[in-house]
């Protein structure tokens, strides 16, 4: 797609570049967030694994075919460090640099490990209102979210307020993988009515009204991933809708806590789109 292009071209014209996640994506026109998924999904590799396989497949017949310097093929390369070029080098090819001039041989371009994507998923373009939740911000391992959820539960619950409780939502505000996962951020939220009152405590979160993709998964949360991956790494691609700034959301209608069997299980990701005319 043509955003892509414009990304691989911006990389490939200055492979010594810094090339930050927000560099490319505003490249692409997008999000730090949706940019990451849609990249990492689509290709198997984050933008910063591209950048760094890029750098190495450029350098390998320099390396190999050439009597250029090392520090200084490691510079173009984006290295500071020709040790740290040099690991990277060996990682990637197998052997280090010295192995493959002494030979003069290139070694062979690594290529993306792009996923297979076998699962197809149903996606919907829907008008989605205002939802109205109450949230706690979570920060940290997306693994220890369901801890945030339980800490929310019983504040709503010592309110009352879980009576309305319409379904449980994670608003996701970093790509897994964009940063460490201990500066990982999110919203753990329930649904209430608009009506409802937030208990102290928590905060305000309204979801806005508009265009939305809605990729509805039936079955075990576990297969929620895969369902990330499709709609990012397939639909949203293939489809010619530009996603909105804003982060898209899961919303839980079957909430792990209901005890609703695990085929039943029902949750919604919810993508923004830009709405045109």
């Amino acid at each position: 797609m043509a955003r892509f292009e414009r990304v691989m071209a911006r990389i490939l014209a200055d492979l010594s570049g810094d090339h930050s996640l927000d560099e490319l994506a505003t490249t692409a026109c997008m999000s730090r967030f949706h940019f990451h998924r849609m990249w990492t999904a689509h290709f198997g590799e984050s933008p910063t694994g591209t950048v760094k396989r890029l750098r190495l497949n450029a350098a390998a017949p320099l390396v190999a075919l050439t009597d250029r310097r090392l520090p200084e093929i490691a510079a173009m390369a984006g290295y500071r460090d020709v040790d740290a070029f040099s690991r990277s080098f060996r990682v990637a090819f197998g052997q280090p640099p010295e192995f493959w001039r002494t030979l003069r041989i290139v070694p062979k371009p690594m290529l993306p490990h792009k996923k297979g994507m076998d699962d197809m998923h149903d996606v919907q373009i829907k008008e989605i209102g205002q939802v109205s939740a109450a949230a706690l911000l979570h920060l940290g391992p997306y693994a220890r979210l369901p801890e945030t959820f339980s800490k929310l539960r019983q504040l709503l619950e010592k309110s009352g307020a879980m009576a309305g409780a319409q379904g449980e939502i994670c608003v996701y505000y970093d790509s897994p993988g964009s940063v460490p996962e201990a500066q990982q951020r999110a919203h753990a939220a329930i649904a209430l009515g608009p009506e409802a009152t937030i208990p102290r405590g928590a905060d305000t979160l309204r979801l806005p009204a508009g265009r939305y993709a809605v990729l509805r998964h039936v079955g075990a949360y576990s297969g929620i991933s895969s369902a990330w991956d499709w709609l990012y790494g397939h639909w949203l691609p293939e489809s010619g809708e530009d996603p909105e700034p804003q982060p898209a959301y899961e919303i839980y209608l079957t909430p792990p806590s209901s005890g609703v069997p695990v085929a039943q299980q029902v949750m919604e990701i919810r993508l923004p789109l830009r709405r045109y005319g």
